[in-house]
């Protein structure tokens, strides 16, 4: 029996496997295409966002995108602060991932810790610096996400120490995201550094030396100045 099954399935049409691949692609492209449109929309929101518009409400707003708009940037901003645009980003990097056929990253990727640590952290930021008096940013640009985070951070850490966490957070997610390690950037740092001590130094010695000779010729004529007082 098993050798019949064999040529039952030896018989099966080669186009069925690459009508089944056909219509996965076409899954994958279609769910690919929906996120980059959310990404997109959601982007409109969050830069018409404005705190007065009605969530969930059939009136008017100044949206960009209309009442779904406002309603979404209002959930959005409200709940994550500036932690939103790092979720849009994102949702609209793994739509293009999908469009382009390259799928998803894995469950160890990578992107998934630079995504999550970026978005904690970029939430966060705001309610700490506002606590610090910095006027560009404001406690609510943090969301309830950055809210609770920020909160439990100062209460643990200081402001001092919260602003340093988050930071290196947000260091660490963007290298996450570029692919690119720590230690390499460590060494551009390093390479940068240098170059710049370099030609600071460079150009300290040029103007030490044309101050020198400023002063040498500002001390000759001065002599020469009071030679001829005297012979006069």
């Amino acid at each position: 029996m098993a050798k019949a099954a064999a040529r039952r399935r030896s018989r099966r049409p080669a186009g069925e496997g690459q009508d089944a691949s056909l219509a996965s692609r076409l899954v994958t492209e279609c769910v690919g295409l929906g996120l980059v449109a959310a990404a997109l929309l959601s982007s409109l929101a969050l830069a018409t966002y404005s705190p007065s518009d009605a969530v969930f409400q059939m009136v008017p707003v100044a949206n960009g995108a209309g009442v779904v708009g406002a309603s979404m940037a209002g959930s959005l901003f409200g709940g994550l602060g500036y932690g939103a645009v790092v979720l849009v980003a994102a949702i609209a990097w793994l739509g293009v991932r999908l469009l382009v056929g390259v799928g998803l990253p894995g469950p160890t990727s990578r992107f998934w810790v630079g995504a999550v640590l970026l978005l904690v952290s970029v939430a966060a930021l705001p309610p700490v610096l506002a606590s610090l008096g910095v006027e560009w940013v404001r406690a609510s640009d943090g969301g309830r996400l950055g809210a609770a985070l920020s909160s439990a951070q100062v209460l643990l850490l200081s402001r001092a120490g919260a602003v340093l966490v988050n930071g290196f957070l947000v260091v660490v997610g963007v290298l996450s995201l570029t692919g690119i390690s720590l230690g390499a950037a460590l060494r551009a740092v390093a390479r940068a550094a240098g170059w710049v001590g370099h030609w600071t130094l460079v150009g300290l010695r040029a103007l030490g030396r044309g101050a020198n000779f400023v002063l040498q010729r500002s001390i000759v004529l001065l002599a020469a100045g009071g030679a001829g007082l005297v012979a006069g």
